[in-house]
């Protein structure tokens, strides 16, 4: 391997001898020169310190083919991986969009699958006629506040800001005064994202996705089924030629949790949160801004509640993991506790039970019932950065065995700086991830 020497060390090196005797320079310039000959040496079988990143990918290396391009999207073959998360471009008709990590790639793909299928929808009779007795409905007025409720009551989808907590305890004491105006403008808002979250599940798509035109028509057809009296499923049979259901890849079909996020509503959700958090022991002032996060959605925060809190009353340190969670800068980061906490849950169900949870050098860690220290990590292709050195340095110290899960793979390099470390490395390939109901 051939190793640039930086113009730095060769400053060094002369100033070093610059009070030396001529003779003694002389030697040591031409010595310097007739072994490196210019600034380029051959030190074959020495490896650079860490991997060089961006690392250059190809789409169809790291996802499944049928899911690389549609009628509706294709994926860019060029991918760029930051050392553990794949960076991608979707391309459609009528939106760009890019996504991080192999996971959002492929709900970005059914995202674009939908839109294509509600613009179908939109373009038959019976939304049509179901739109024409929207414009008609007492409800019309409200339609504003219901398809629009980032810029009127606050992002309904994220639950994150003060008006979406007084919503929250609106609604716990909702029915209380029959007469409420505020009741009934709440069953309103309610019935309106009952529909549009069953629309969503009718399509297989996140009804908190952060995809903005996946929002805007989602609200235009719930809000023509809400308001013109029409039916989802008429719609939806109407647009995919008489077919059951539209050909769109099942977002976790059949899994409980999935079901109950489209269900339920977000305060209902919360409310179930709330119980299950002060089960495990979290203290309030980390409950309050975990679901009030505004990157973390219903949805992100109920299936990672749900996978810790089905750990079991017996695991420790719980707590932790939340503290963390909440401390997230964007929706990456919530994305990553989220997926993290079901690889512990898998690891759990299909390994070895967790004991507990730890927290050391700003990394989370568990330990297993056999004493084993694992350290898990939402990871597409795990390079050998700083970074990674860094997660792998803050293993807790122990004369156990140590783990290192992730979901994706590793590249040659790390898996040799593991190796060297004594730490066993588990992929997704190692039925981590097999999510029992």
């Amino acid at each position: 391997m051939w190793i640039k020497i930086p113009v730095i060390f060769r400053n060094i090196e002369v100033s070093k001898f610059k009070t030396m005797a001529q003779k003694n320079i002389t030697t040591f310039l031409f010595t310097a020169f007739f072994c490196l000959g210019s600034t380029i040496l051959p030190f074959p079988g020495f490896a650079a310190d860490y991997d060089q990143t961006p690392v250059p990918l190809k789409a169809y290396d790291v996802l499944a083919l049928r899911s690389i391009k549609s009628a509706h999207y294709k994926i860019n073959s060029q991918v760029t991986n930051d050392g553990l998360m794949n960076l991608f471009e979707i391309e459609s008709s009528f939106l760009t969009i890019k996504a991080y990590g192999n996971d959002m790639a492929l709900e970005r793909g059914r995202e674009m699958e939908a839109i294509a299928a509600i613009r179908k929808i939109k373009k038959t009779d019976a939304y049509f006629e179901g739109l024409g007795k929207a414009a008609m409905s007492p409800l019309h007025a409200s339609k504003k506040l219901l398809t629009s409720p980032i810029q009127t009551l606050g992002d309904l989808a994220s639950g994150v800001n003060q008006v979406f907590k007084n919503l929250f305890s609106s609604i716990k004491n909702l029915g209380k005064d029959k007469k409420s105006e505020e009741d009934g403008m709440i069953k309103e808002l309610l019935g309106f994202n009952n529909v549009k979250r069953r629309l969503a599940a009718e399509l297989n798509v996140d009804p908190y996705s952060t995809n903005e035109l996946l929002q805007k028509e989602l609200s235009d057809l719930a809000w023509t089924s809400f308001a013109g009296g029409g039916t989802i499923d008429v719609a939806l049979a109407a647009a995919s030629g008489g077919t059951a259901t539209l050909a769109i890849t099942a977002l976790r079909s059949g899994d409980q949790v999935a079901e109950m996020v489209r269900e339920k509503s977000p305060t209902t959700l919360q409310v179930i949160n709330t119980e299950r958090l002060e089960k495990m022991k979290v203290k309030e002032d980390t409950i309050e801004p975990f679901l009030f996060h505004k990157h973390c959605s219903p949805r992100h925060q109920t299936l990672l509640v749900d996978s810790l809190y089905r750990l079991g009353k017996a695991v420790k340190g719980r707590d932790k993991y939340f503290q963390a969670a909440s401390k997230s800068d964007s929706e990456s980061d919530c994305r990553f506790y989220q997926k993290t906490a079901e690889l512990i849950l898998g690891y759990h169900k299909n390994l070895a039970r967790v004991k507990r949870i730890l927290h050391n050098k700003g990394f989370i860690f568990f330990q297993d019932a056999r004493g084993r220290v694992i350290l898990p990590a939402m990871a597409d292709y795990v390079s050998w950065t700083q970074e990674v050195a860094s997660m792998v340095k803050a293993f807790p110290s122990t004369n156990k065995e140590k783990v290192f899960c992730i979901t994706g793979r590793v590249s040659e390099r790390t898996e040799l700086e593991l190796q060297e470390r004594n730490i066993e490395v588990k992929t997704s390939g190692t039925g981590l991830f097999a999510r029992k109901k």
